[in-house]
């Protein structure tokens, strides 16, 4: 093709015609700039070709984990349910004269009234896309400020597990220590449950103080399922955004 071009201008310039020379010469250019917008084009098609089959994948992992992890959040919320009816129905028994309610039923809603819930699910994908900057491949707007604003969700989530957790370790579990036998459904498989002492555990349904730590207990209770509402929320939106995003061509 070079040969064919040179071949051309030779014979023009032989000829001594420069108006045809230039007129070549300026077609010349305008292929060449042709050919090299034409080759930026099909660089620039290739590029964009790359991102979106980097996000169709992206968005398919996100998909994924977003799932999983919803499950293992129903695991909670179902748990965080449980513990609320059995913390409700003790505070309902508060009350200095209990003695007619059977001792082995308020065993059991003090074994149930334990729960300390660790949402700690892996989004591997999620993580590294934020780490490295990539968060622009995502083109969705409403998805892509629903995945940037993901952490900061679970870390308000972790710190009210964190409050719980710090209630029910140190205020609620020692308080029952120090005035029944404690038993705890997790620890009772292990051995048999001794009676030798005959502590009555009906006689913290008479303990104001008692009473008040189960209305904290309920208070904490309510405000990390009130986070996990809001993080299945957000979640459910995620997991119909990158569904349809991911089917998109």
């Amino acid at each position: 093709m070079l040969k064919f071009f040179r071949k051309i201008r030779q014979q023009l310039l032989q000829e001594g015609s420069f108006q045809k020379y230039l007129l070549y010469a300026i077609g010349e250019i305008a292929l060449v700039m042709i050919g090299i917008l034409l080759a930026l084009q099909v660089n620039n098609w290739n590029e964009h070709r790359k991102k979106l089959s980097a996000e169709k994948t992206i968005l398919k992992a996100i998909h994924s984990d977003f799932v999983v992890a919803k499950k293992e959040l129903h695991y909670w919320r179902g748990g965080l349910m449980h513990q609320k009816q059995h913390l409700i129905a003790l505070i309902n028994l508060c009350n200095p004269t209990a003695s007619k309610v059977a001792p082995e039923e308020v065993d059991s809603l003090i074994r149930n009234s334990y729960l300390l819930p660790t949402f700690d699910p892996a989004f591997a994908v999620l993580e590294d896309l934020i780490n490295t900057g990539r968060m622009e491949l995502i083109r969705d707007t409403t998805l892509r400020e629903l995945l940037s604003t993901w952490q900061g969700l679970m870390e308000e989530s972790k710190r009210q597990e964190v409050f719980q957790g710090d209630f029910l370790y140190n205020k609620f579990t020692p308080f029952i220590e120090e005035r029944i036998e404690f038993k705890h459904k997790w620890f009772s498989e292990d051995y048999q449950e001794s009676k030798l002492f005959g502590v009555d555990s009906r006689l913290l349904l008479g303990d104001f103080k008692f009473c008040n730590l189960l209305k904290r207990a309920h208070y904490w209770n309510y405000f990390v399922e009130k986070e996990y509402s809001v993080l299945e929320e957000k979640m459910d939106s995620i997991i119909d955004l990158t569904q349809n995003q991911s089917e998109i061509k």
